[in-house]
């Protein structure tokens, strides 16, 4: 069971999620869909710093403010420091809360989280002694058999494999908006990440990774085809990437188009494919948040990131999306309605895959779908048809068609 509750902080009054293995959020602009992604991932990304904190002879407590002051560098106290908010996370049989203290963020967790971490701080202390020949090889009481010529970070892993702790071993991944900032230079991004300036640290962390990924891209791309459905990426982009010279370019038949001079919407796309598809190859059963996939993409183009999610979700990526764009959900519901169609027998796999190749169809058990409106956060999940709830969907067309209805008296009384 996993849940994130959140009242009174920033725009968001009062939300309760219920994370699954497909998340998705529509909202207008400056409801809260980024606030509850950065606060989701900020729990979920709890593994590297634990593993950090337990490999050292550090106390729960140095751990706490660590948390605490990544926490504040997401959000700082100036946004906050006049509300009385409290935010909890429960994963599984752990629970961890932030509140406001006169101004100072207080983080607090349940008692069974303290007991699970000085247990495997003991045991990652012993395997020390045992790898710096301080101790027995073997410790009875502890019950690990740790042979000294393996990696030191690859048995902490172990431990916590066999402990409680395992549920935080989950790999996070946040693919922020404004992600065309690194389609647009070829040259110093790390120093332009690295100077002190005023950039998200999430565009920061994305940025970082990204140089990395893109340049295994190029390198193994390939050896992706076997992971990632590639042919879409060109799809998407109405074009090949290549790389030429040290630069990227669009090529479609004989024309090329040097990235720094593509649409908006090609430019907000490739870091996010790019990154996808190194994921795909890379990790297993982690999980990806995504602001705005479909940022300045036609409908058509936000449909094949929804094959490529839907690809994705079937080899067991974790998704959490935020979104403007109903075509977003219109789509997701046609996987949903599949999946629907299969369970009742009424479609085989052989015909999905002929409709819809490449991909996966998505069973609402995995889906939650959520909208925010006015601080506020409701599913927006039809449990009666399986899906997600068709009025949503139909409000941006509805306004559109009352303006339109109100305009057409005119015409009419004339």
């Amino acid at each position: 069971m996993e849940n994130l509750t959140v009242q009174n902080f920033l725009v968001i009054k009062n939300a309760s999620l219920d994370v699954k293995k497909f998340n998705v959020i529509i909202g207008s602009q400056g409801t809260g869909k980024s606030v509850l992604a950065k606060l989701l991932y900020c729990f979920k990304s709890i593994e590297n710093r634990l593993i950090s904190y337990l490999s050292k002879d550090s106390s729960l407590e140095d751990f706490k403010q660590d948390f605490t002051r990544r926490f504040q560098s997401i959000f700082p106290s100036y946004a906050w420091e006049k509300q009385k908010f409290k935010i909890t996370y429960h994963l599984n049989q752990y629970t961890f809360e932030l509140e406001n203290n006169a101004g100072s963020v207080v983080f607090s967790h349940s008692e069974n989280f303290s007991e699970d971490f000085y247990l495997i701080q003991l045991k990652i202390k012993r395997l020390i002694d045992v790898l710096t020949n301080n101790s027995e090889k073997n410790d009875d009481d502890l019950n690990i058999d740790i042979p000294v010529d393996l990696n030191f970070r690859s048995e902490i892993r172990k431990i916590i494999k066999d402990s409680n702790f395992k549920i935080f071993l989950k790999g996070s991944n946040f693919i922020p908006a404004s992600r065309s900032f690194f389609s647009m230079f070829y040259e110093n991004i790390f120093s332009i990440l690295s100077s002190k300036n005023n950039l998200d640290p999430f565009l920061i962390d994305f940025g970082h990774m990204y140089e990395v990924y893109k340049s295994f891209y190029f390198r193994r791309k390939e050896k992706l085809c076997e992971y990632f459905p590639i042919h879409i990426i060109s799809e998407i982009l109405c074009g090949d990437i290549q790389e030429i010279d040290d630069k990227y370019f669009l090529v479609n038949n004989s024309q090329k188009t040097d990235l720094v001079n593509a649409s908006s919407g090609q430019q907000e796309a490739f870091p996010m494919l790019i990154f996808l598809a190194v994921i795909a190859y890379l990790e297993n059963d982690n999980s990806i948040f995504i602001e705005e996939p479909e940022a300045h993409l036609f409908p058509t183009s936000q449909a094949q990131i929804v094959k490529i999610l839907s690809a994705m979700y079937k080899k067991n990526s974790n998704f959490f999306i935020t979104t403007h764009s109903p075509y977003i959900l219109s789509e997701l519901n046609n996987y949903l309605y599949a999946n629907d169609l299969m369970k009742r027998n009424l479609l085989s796999v052989e015909s999905f895959e002929r409709i819809l190749p490449s991909t996966g169809s998505i069973d609402i058990e995995d889906l939650s779908a959520y909208k925010i409106e006015n601080g506020v956060l409701m599913s927006i999940i039809n449990k009666e048809y399986s899906m997600i709830d068709s009025e949503e969907l139909d409000k941006a067309s509805s306004h559109a068609s009352d303006i339109y209805n109100q305009l057409l008296e005119f015409e009419i009384e004339d």
